[in-house]
């Protein structure tokens, strides 16, 4: 049995990982330009237009990702700039009330049906929900949390301890960096996670549904189309419909 020589087996692996990457790029291209395309990619497996779709996905999800990412940038540039002007006070929750270090009342947001303030001198002791759909309040022994879907709660500060732990909880300027740090990590990875879920899964579904209709119609018409190939010239074809 003759044995093929390692050179040529790394060149053949080498031109199989380049003529994939090749076929690839021509998907994202050459069908908006011509039929003939289809044709080719029709003979295809669905292992391979899947592959395809899930390459193109993971760029669609890497770009909106990105955008936010961005935003989120944009967003930490203005609490820093809050913090180190001393925008954001810091505040002392000792034996379940709040003592503010800065002039108060603080509304940090006013604006879209939203509010976010801190008031522990009795100005401002709840929400309203006829004026605000979302809002947070910090009062000087509670805090008040009003949800879009018109919840609203109430969270004594003594409780906070309880979960906490801690008595008194400080929080100042590190705790809210660390806290955005937190929230900034979580933001992009449920981000990315729901633009692939949304660019792969859903559209994929959609696709399998929309493949099923035409094959069906071409059964009718008595046309001998399998319904894989359907959907393999389906998986490529959205490429340019997504593009326009």
């Amino acid at each position: 049995m003759a044995l093929e020589h390692p050179d040529n087996q790394q060149q053949a692996g080498s031109q199989g990982c380049l003529s994939g990457l090749v076929w690839l790029a021509a998907g994202l291209v050459l069908p908006v330009f011509g039929s003939g395309f289809y044709r080719r990619c029709a003979r295809r497996g669905l292992v391979s237009g899947i592959l395809f779709f899930l390459f193109f996905a993971v760029c669609l999800t890497a770009v909106f990702t990105l955008r936010v990412v961005h935003g989120l940038s944009l967003v930490e540039d203005q609490l820093d700039v809050a913090l180190a002007t001393g925008q954001v006070p810091e505040i002392q929750i000792l034996d379940g009330e709040a003592q503010v270090d800065g002039s108060e009342p603080l509304v940090l947001l006013d604006e879209n049906r939203q509010f976010m303030a801190i008031d522990t001198t009795g100005r401002f002791t709840q929400i309203n929900p006829a004026r605000y759909d979302e809002g947070v309040l910090l009062t000087r022994t509670a805090l008040h949390v009003l949800n879009r879907g018109g919840e609203y709660n109430t969270l004594p500060l003594r409780e906070l301890h309880e979960v906490t732990g801690q008595n008194p909880i400080v929080i100042d300027a590190q705790v809210v960096r660390e806290a955005w740090g937190l929230l900034r990590t979580a933001g992009i990875l449920v981000a990315g996670i729901a633009f692939l879920v949304w660019h792969f899964v859903i559209r994929l579904g959609y696709l399998c549904l929309v493949a099923l209709a035409v094959w069906a119609g071409l059964g009718l018409k008595r046309r001998q189309v399998g319904y894989e190939t359907v959907l393999v010239v389906g998986l490529y074809a959205a490429v340019p419909a997504l593009y326009g």
